[in-house]
This record gives structure tokens, sequence and C-alpha cells, in this order.
């Protein structure tokens, strides 16, 4: 019975380890990664995904006669840290809209706003605070029974739509190779991760280095670090597209608008940024991988995340090292985000006697 309980403990153990995986969990920051001895993952926290959210759709009643009326609830909710739309992005505001009306059921729809009532399906506000709930209100005629002769469902779909920035932060950790030497004939030398912090939003940018850290550097001799590129969607929603589609954008470097109707994160709305790299000497690591991004193509998702883009930045070879040596990378990107929530109501003809 001991020898059985002493092999059972450790599999659980591997288990739970194995299902834990190599990312954080979304809604509770601080808690980082599990990672196995032997295989590469980095050290993630991530913040929320799911920023705007419909967290209440309601239809009282949802079950109607013909010529009645009734009301469709939404509640928006702004589970992120920041006032949305973001300071940067002010002139494009929220919208929420009843995007499928249920064609030839309901003869009248009018909205209530924060602003007032109005004869359409769709309203915009231009702030909502973190942690705000903001509720909009549709008021829905059924048309008369003539119309309708017959018992019917229809599923009412709603959806809020918003721009976004996503920030992350990824740590690249190099070596002097005199002094990885030294630890290696000590016994004293370790692999290491990145720590990565993933900010909050639903489409997330994440810049990982796919080379043993810390990578070894040595001086005067140029090396290369390769390193990988990609995006993935993390929140409940859909990415509806770039800041392209927005009226008025200018990407950074363009001096024209450009339009596209496909979902696809274009290399104009990434940014690399960092406090490294400001005068000559300057590790440029920054400016290597900013290059290395604006080569490559759009960024499509294909279901949750796009392919990673691999390429290679030169290491701090011409810096001197002493001994150890980390740098900070953040990355952004901006998009528009969609979440959607849908209720089925259901309009009766009177009985007939």
């Amino acid at each position: 019975m001991d020898k059985k309980a002493f092999i059972l403990l450790p599999t659980i153990l591997l288990l739970v380890v194995s299902v834990s995986g190599c990312t954080g969990f979304e809604s509770i920051p601080f808690i980082g990664s599990f990672c196995i001895p032997g295989l590469t993952c980095a050290q993630v926290v991530e913040y929320e995904s799911d920023i705007l959210v419909i967290s209440t759709l309601d239809a009282v009643p949802s079950t109607v006669s013909t010529g009645q009326q009734f009301r469709l609830s939404a509640w928006i909710e702004n589970r992120g840290g920041e006032t949305v739309p973001q300071k940067d992005f002010q002139n494009n505001p929220v919208k929420i809209k009843l995007y499928d009306t249920c064609e030839g059921l309901f003869k009248s729809i009018k909205v209530t706003c924060p602003d007032g009532e109005k004869d359409v399906t769709e309203c915009t506000i231009t702030s909502i605070l973190p942690k705000q709930k903001i509720p909009i209100f549709w008021t829905l005629t059924a048309y008369d029974k003539d119309k309708i002769p017959l018992e019917t469902s229809c599923n009412l779909k709603v959806y809020v739509q918003y721009p976004y920035r996503t920030k992350s932060i990824t740590s690249i950790s190099f070596i002097d190779y005199v002094e990885m030497q030294r630890q290696m004939d000590q016994g004293s030398f370790k692999a290491i991760t990145s720590y990565i912090t993933e900010g909050y939003g639903p489409i997330k940018p994440y810049l990982t280095v796919e080379d043993q850290q810390p990578v070894p550097v040595k001086s005067g001799t140029k090396s290369d670090a390769t390193l990988a590129f990609q995006i993935k969607n993390k929140g409940s929603g859909f990415l509806a597209g770039s800041f392209e589609l927005l009226p008025g954008y200018v990407a950074p470097g363009q001096s024209d608008i450009v339009t596209s109707s496909t979902p696809k994160i274009p290399v104009s709305a990434i940014r690399i940024q960092s406090n490294i790299g400001g005068t000559q000497g300057d590790y440029k690591i920054v400016s290597d991988i900013t290059a290395a991004v604006n080569k490559m193509d759009a960024f499509q998702l294909i279901g949750k995340e796009s392919p990673k883009q691999f390429f290679t930045v030169e290491t701090p070879y011409q810096n001197k090292i002493e001994k150890v040596a980390t740098y900070y990378v953040t990355t952004s990107v901006d998009y528009i985000y969609e979440f959607r929530k849908e209720i089925k109501v259901t309009i009766k003809p009177p009985k007939i006697f």
C-alpha cells in the first residue's frame, strides 16, 4: 500500500502541473505560470481580457402577444482598469447596436441611450469608467395578428464594439560568455525564462524569446538571438478590425487613411517601445525588433491566434556585459473589438375560440 501511494503522488502532481500549463490566470494578474524542468516556457502574468461586455441582456416580458410592446435591456460593463475609449482614441466612441432585429416581426423599435430616446437601433457612448455599468433599453412593438398568424420565436442579437490598445512587457536576458563558462564549471549555471506581463484587453501581443536564456554573448563577436511575435484573442468576443477602419485614423508613419474590410491586425497598429537605445552606443534592440516586425505581413487570426512569426536580432555583443544583463521591451497593439450576446423572445397571436 505504501509503495502504491508513493508512485501515485508524483503522478498527480505531474498532472496538476501539466494542466496548469505555461500561462497565468487572466482574471488574477498576480498568479504566474508553472514550468516543468527541461521544458521551455515563459512566466506569464495576464490581466483581464474581456474589457467591455454585455453583462446582462433581458427581455421583459420574453413572451408577448401580437401588437404588444416589450423592453430589451442591455447592461454594458467596463471590467478593465482604464476608461474606454482610452485617451488616445477619444474621437472613436463605443457603439452598442441591436444588429439582428428579426425583420418582419416588429413594426417599431426605439432605443433609449444615455443621451435620450431615438428611432434607431444603436447608441454611442463617449466614456465608460472602470467598473462602471451603463444601461441601454430598446422598446419593441410586435406586429398585429394579421402579420403574425402563428406563434413564432426569434433571437435578438446585440453587440458592443470598442477601440482598444493592449500593452505587454517581455524581459530578455543575456550573459557574458566567460561568466557562463565560469558558472558551468562551478555547476551553478541555470537556464531562465522571460517574464511576460500581458495588460488589459482581449487582443494581446506576445513577444517571446525562442532561444534558451540567458543568451550567451561573447564580447566583440557578432551573434543573434531568435525571437517570435504573435497575436492572440484571449477574450470572449471577436476581432472586428484594425484602427484603419476608424474614421480619421492615420497609422503611424502614414499620411493617408487606409481602409480595409478584412479583420486583420496590420503591422502599422503595432508599436515597440522601451527606455533603452536612446543614445549612440546603446543596445538597439527596440529598433531592431521594430524593423523586423515592420517587415512582417498583417496578422490574421486563425481560430484564436495568429501563427508565430520568427525573426532574429543582434545580441549586445558590442556592449561589454558585466555578468548578466536583462532588457525589457514593451509591445502594444491597437484594434477594434466586438462582444456579442443574444436572447430569445416569443410572439403569440391570441387564441381562437
